[in-house]
């Protein structure tokens, strides 16, 4: 009898394990979303397959008052022990990512917050770098400005897609978002205010240089976000590849 009630306490701690991993698989997927609370979940969570391994490991010790605060007061048999040790040396290496998930919390919060704040944005600017392509074309301007325009607008959307793909865990979307945001900068300053060296006239339709300068006010909304996204984007990467 007494061995039959360990052999269910074992199964029960085992059970409780299995529910705990897989609570943990999901919580890890909630925190590379941003949310705050799902950190502290997780840190709870990591805790308690800890304490529960100990359990089976070393056997359980009395609590506060000499009350039990696990069913299971042996250490598993020899032979199931090797099967445990190969157990603990899996979450040994979980625990670790889990634990740099939790240190760069802040990080992937502010990552989260600032991308939701720019895509909210992101739109008036592809709006306004659009109609500036267009009233360039419409207007016949000369074929570098046009070009610059309709890469201009084609940058702007870039923008939107690598800051999605960024959230969803992309490994090369940190790069491209830094590296687009740098040429739309560069082609608007082109537009607007044109370059001997490079061969580009400074656009001069009043309708096109308004929209143009709506765009850029609009893009200056956004600059300083997307560039401290850029650059808080390699640890949410690392927190994604943990």
């Amino acid at each position: 009898a007494l061995q039959e009630n360990r052999s269910r306490d074992y199964l029960e701690h085992v059970s409780e394990l299995r529910g705990l991993t897989d609570g943990v698989t999901v919580t890890a997927e909630t925190v590379m979303g941003g949310e705050e609370d799902a950190f502290v979940t997780l840190s709870r969570q990591s805790t308690a397959i800890s304490e529960k391994l100990s359990h089976l490991a070393m056997g359980h010790t009395a609590g506060a008052g000499g009350q039990a605060t696990s069913s299971v007061h042996q250490p598993l048999p020899p032979e199931l022990r090797d099967e445990l040790e190969q157990v603990q040396g899996a979450w040994t290496d979980i625990k670790q990512h889990i634990d740099t998930l939790i240190s760069r919390s802040e990080v992937i919060v502010r990552v989260k917050e600032l991308s939701t704040a720019t895509l909210k944005e992101l739109p008036k600017v592809v709006a306004r770098a659009d109609e500036a392509a267009a009233v360039l074309m419409n207007a016949g301007a000369d074929s570098r400005q046009t070009y610059l325009a309709t890469r201009q607008a084609l940058l702007a959307n870039r923008l939107m897609l690598s800051l999605r793909e960024l959230l969803d865990g992309s490994s090369a979307a940190r790069d491209r978002l830094g590296r687009d945001a740098g040429l739309l900068e560069q082609t608007l300053e082109l537009l607007l205010n044109g370059s001997r060296d490079l061969q580009v006239s400074r656009v001069t339709n009043k309708q096109a240089r308004a929209r143009l300068t709506e765009l850029k006010a609009l893009y200056g909304t956004v600059k300083d976000p997307i560039h401290q996204i850029v650059s808080d984007g390699l640890v949410m990467q690392e927190g994604y590849e943990a």
